[in-house]
């Protein structure tokens, strides 16, 4: 279930961090931070120990989860109350506030592991930086993540009314993803017609 296999997209964009140069890497947090050399041993040790810091978070979810589900029924009377509702709000949002921080900690391992090495290049400027992330996106990612905001908008309409409450939120989400996408859509089309 928790394979390598599972984590592999995140662990390419944990990778994309280390570039070739020559027989070692340079490490440039994010891919746009200062140029810092690495070795090849390094490195691999770097992408290991991220991808097992990422199944821990993964099983911490399924464990938090549990554990929520169980206090849940062991202390809230009606789960479809307003006080189950937000308990249940409470705790979606406080294992992702989790899993969050313990990403953005483990993704900024190597930085603090190499913050005393020297500094062989300067940070990416924010044009090269937003040309190279679109550059990783394909369009036919931005047109699924289109397509999952219109999925999104329709099928939460029909759960619930559209101009009302949570179903106005659930709208808005959808049509934001439908924005998003294609506003990276006409930026990755204007940088790849400058190139």
């Amino acid at each position: 279930m928790f394979g390598k296999q599972r984590f592999d997209r995140i662990i390419a964009l944990f990778s994309d961090q280390f570039e070739p140069c020559g027989s070692d890497y340079t490490y440039r947090r994010s891919s746009k931070g200062v140029a810092i050399r690495v070795s090849s041993l390094e490195r691999d040790g770097f992408i290991a120990t991220f991808h097992k810091r990422i199944r821990y978070s993964s099983w911490f979810i399924i464990v938090a989860t549990i554990l929520a589900i169980a206090l849940m029924v062991a202390f809230v009377p009606d789960v479809h109350s307003t006080l189950g509702d937000t308990v249940t709000y409470i705790s979606v949002a406080f294992i992702i506030g989790v899993c969050f921080a313990f990403f953005y900690w483990a993704w900024g391992a190597p930085m603090r592991a190499l913050a005393r090495r020297p500094i062989i290049g300067q940070p990416l400027t924010r044009i090269e930086a937003r040309q190279l992330a679109l550059s990783k996106i394909s369009y036919g990612q931005l047109a699924l993540a289109a397509f999952g905001g219109v999925w999104i908008g329709w099928t939460q309409a029909e759960k619930y009314d559209a101009l009302n409450g949570s179903g106005v939120a659930w709208l808005g989400f959808g049509a934001l993803l439908v924005t998003l996408a294609g506003v990276q859509a006409g930026c990755k089309w204007i940088v790849e017609r400058k190139a």
